[in-house]
Protein backbone atom coordinates (compact mmCIF):
# COMPACT_ATOMS: atom_id res chain seq x y z
CA UNK A 1 0.00 0.00 0.00
CA UNK A 2 1.31 3.43 -0.87
CA UNK A 3 2.15 5.83 1.93
CA UNK A 4 -0.32 8.35 0.51
CA UNK A 5 -3.10 5.71 0.58
CA UNK A 6 -2.36 4.85 4.20
CA UNK A 7 -2.56 8.49 5.24
CA UNK A 8 -5.77 8.98 3.25
CA UNK A 9 -7.34 5.97 5.03
CA UNK A 10 -6.47 7.55 8.38
CA UNK A 11 -8.00 10.87 7.29
CA UNK A 12 -11.11 9.10 5.94
CA UNK A 13 -11.71 7.18 9.20
CA UNK A 14 -10.94 3.84 7.59
CA UNK A 15 -7.64 3.03 9.34
CA UNK A 16 -7.37 3.21 13.12
CA UNK A 17 -5.01 2.38 15.93
CA UNK A 18 -6.53 0.15 18.61
CA UNK A 19 -6.37 1.41 22.20
CA UNK A 20 -4.25 -1.57 23.23
CA UNK A 21 -1.33 -0.35 21.08
CA UNK A 22 1.58 1.24 22.92
CA UNK A 23 1.96 5.00 22.90
CA UNK A 24 4.13 6.83 20.39
CA UNK A 25 7.71 6.48 21.64
CA UNK A 26 9.87 7.24 18.62
CA UNK A 27 12.47 9.97 18.87
CA UNK A 28 13.86 12.27 16.19
CA UNK A 29 16.75 9.90 15.46
CA UNK A 30 14.26 7.09 14.74
CA UNK A 31 12.40 9.36 12.31
CA UNK A 32 15.65 10.36 10.59
CA UNK A 33 16.62 6.70 10.19
CA UNK A 34 13.23 5.85 8.70
CA UNK A 35 13.41 8.70 6.18
CA UNK A 36 17.03 7.85 5.36
CA UNK A 37 15.97 4.27 4.63
CA UNK A 38 13.09 5.45 2.42
CA UNK A 39 15.38 7.80 0.49
CA UNK A 40 17.88 4.97 -0.04
CA UNK A 41 15.01 2.61 -0.93
CA UNK A 42 15.94 0.21 1.87
CA UNK A 43 13.29 -2.07 3.36
CA UNK A 44 11.48 -0.27 6.17
CA UNK A 45 9.42 -3.07 7.67
CA UNK A 46 5.86 -4.12 7.16
CA UNK A 47 2.46 -2.91 8.14
CA UNK A 48 0.02 -5.44 9.57
CA UNK A 49 -3.66 -4.52 9.59
CA UNK A 50 -6.79 -6.33 10.73
CA UNK A 51 -10.03 -5.71 8.84
CA UNK A 52 -13.03 -6.06 11.13
CA UNK A 53 -16.60 -4.88 11.54
CA UNK A 54 -16.34 -5.44 15.29
CA UNK A 55 -13.25 -3.50 16.40
CA UNK A 56 -12.05 -3.18 20.00
CA UNK A 57 -11.75 0.26 21.61
CA UNK A 58 -9.88 2.71 19.36
CA UNK A 59 -7.21 5.28 20.23
CA UNK A 60 -8.40 8.84 20.00
CA UNK A 61 -11.82 10.47 20.10
CA UNK A 62 -13.36 8.57 17.18
CA UNK A 63 -16.06 6.06 18.12
CA UNK A 64 -16.75 3.24 15.70
CA UNK A 65 -20.21 3.24 14.14
CA UNK A 66 -21.34 -0.20 12.95
CA UNK A 67 -23.13 1.46 10.01
CA UNK A 68 -19.65 2.25 8.73
CA UNK A 69 -18.94 -1.40 8.01
CA UNK A 70 -15.50 -2.95 8.24
CA UNK A 71 -12.50 -0.82 9.16
CA UNK A 72 -8.81 -1.61 9.34
CA UNK A 73 -6.83 -1.60 12.57
CA UNK A 74 -3.12 -0.98 12.51
CA UNK A 75 -1.52 -3.82 14.47
CA UNK A 76 2.11 -3.48 13.40
CA UNK A 77 3.87 -0.41 12.01
CA UNK A 78 2.14 2.19 14.17
CA UNK A 79 5.38 3.99 15.11
CA UNK A 80 6.43 4.27 11.44
CA UNK A 81 2.97 5.32 10.23
CA UNK A 82 2.58 7.89 13.02
CA UNK A 83 6.01 9.32 12.16
CA UNK A 84 5.19 9.52 8.45
CA UNK A 85 1.83 11.11 9.20
CA UNK A 86 3.44 13.83 11.31
CA UNK A 87 6.20 14.49 8.77
CA UNK A 88 3.91 14.50 5.73
CA UNK A 89 0.80 16.16 7.12
CA UNK A 90 2.66 18.37 9.58
CA UNK A 91 0.13 17.60 12.32
CA UNK A 92 -0.41 14.92 14.94
CA UNK A 93 -2.61 12.09 13.61
CA UNK A 94 -6.24 12.07 14.78
CA UNK A 95 -5.70 9.09 17.09
CA UNK A 96 -3.35 11.14 19.30
CA UNK A 97 -3.38 14.56 20.90
CA UNK A 98 -0.38 16.89 20.92
CA UNK A 99 0.00 16.31 24.67
CA UNK A 100 0.38 12.55 24.08
CA UNK A 101 3.33 13.06 21.71
CA UNK A 102 6.35 13.20 24.03
CA UNK A 103 8.88 13.45 21.18
CA UNK A 104 7.70 15.58 18.29
CA UNK A 105 9.40 14.28 15.15
CA UNK A 106 8.08 17.00 12.84
CA UNK A 107 10.34 19.63 11.27
CA UNK A 108 12.82 17.34 9.52
CA UNK A 109 14.76 18.95 6.67
CA UNK A 110 16.74 17.41 3.83
CA UNK A 111 19.67 19.09 2.10
CA UNK A 112 19.01 18.28 -1.56
CA UNK A 113 22.67 18.61 -2.49
CA UNK A 114 24.04 16.22 0.13
CA UNK A 115 20.84 14.36 1.13
CA UNK A 116 21.75 15.12 4.75
CA UNK A 117 18.77 15.00 7.10
CA UNK A 118 18.57 17.41 10.01
CA UNK A 119 16.07 19.12 12.22
CA UNK A 120 15.54 22.85 11.90
CA UNK A 121 18.13 24.88 13.75
CA UNK A 122 17.98 28.57 12.89
CA UNK A 123 21.72 29.22 12.89
CA UNK A 124 22.62 26.07 10.99
CA UNK A 125 19.99 26.18 8.25
CA UNK A 126 20.54 29.86 7.56
CA UNK A 127 23.91 28.84 6.16
CA UNK A 128 22.73 25.91 4.08
CA UNK A 129 21.83 27.03 0.59
CA UNK A 130 19.62 24.11 -0.42
CA UNK A 131 17.71 22.86 2.61
CA UNK A 132 14.03 22.16 2.44
CA UNK A 133 11.39 21.08 4.92
CA UNK A 134 10.86 17.39 4.34
CA UNK A 135 7.39 16.47 3.15
CA UNK A 136 7.21 12.88 1.94
CA UNK A 137 5.11 10.93 -0.50
CA UNK A 138 5.40 7.49 -2.08
CA UNK A 139 8.26 8.16 -4.48
CA UNK A 140 10.62 10.70 -2.99
CA UNK A 141 11.87 13.52 -5.15
CA UNK A 142 9.59 12.95 -8.14
CA UNK A 143 7.48 15.77 -9.60
CA UNK A 144 8.88 18.42 -7.28
CA UNK A 145 7.05 21.67 -6.76
CA UNK A 146 8.20 24.40 -4.47
CA UNK A 147 6.24 26.63 -2.15
CA UNK A 148 7.85 30.04 -2.09
CA UNK A 149 5.41 31.79 0.25
CA UNK A 150 7.67 32.06 3.28
CA UNK A 151 11.37 32.44 3.93
CA UNK A 152 11.29 33.73 7.51
CA UNK A 153 14.49 33.55 9.58
CA UNK A 154 16.52 32.54 6.56
CA UNK A 155 14.46 29.37 6.29
CA UNK A 156 14.26 27.82 2.88
CA UNK A 157 10.85 27.14 1.40
CA UNK A 158 9.39 23.75 2.20
CA UNK A 159 9.73 21.03 -0.36
CA UNK A 160 6.38 19.79 -1.59
CA UNK A 161 6.28 16.43 -3.30
CA UNK A 162 3.29 15.57 -5.43
CA UNK A 163 1.39 12.38 -4.79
Amino acid sequence: MKISSILEKIDENQLFVPAFQREYVWKRDDAKQLIDSLIKEYPTGTMLTWETANPPELKGPYKYNEKQGAVRLLLDGQQRITTLYMLIRGVVPPYYTTKEIMNDTRGLYVNLETMELSYYMKTRLCHIIVAFNLVLCDHLFQNLTFDSRSTDYGRCSPLLLSQ
